[in-house]
């Protein structure tokens, strides 16, 4: 799954943009495994077994800091 780190939109891992603003969307994985195919309601990943509640929460708060360091290193 993708999700937009400007709106927390969820997509297919296929969709590369956000439709409602037009940010570049950012793929979730099992931290471990770095499956891709994780949905945000599953608590566990279903190819190796770590608990992954809270990864795309924490993958949207990374995207957002990178996003503002790279701002202001511009």
């Amino acid at each position: 799954m993708r999700i937009c780190p400007d709106c927390g939109s969820i997509k297919p891992d296929f969709v590369k943009f956000c439709s409602k603003d037009g940010r570049e969307l950012v793929q979730v994985s099992c931290p471990n495994c770095r499956y891709a195919s994780i949905a945000p309601s599953e608590k566990f990943c279903e190819k190796c077994g770590v608990e992954i509640e809270g990864v795309f929460a924490a993958t949207v708060r990374a995207a957002k800091e990178e996003v503002a360091s790279a701002s202001n290193r511009a």
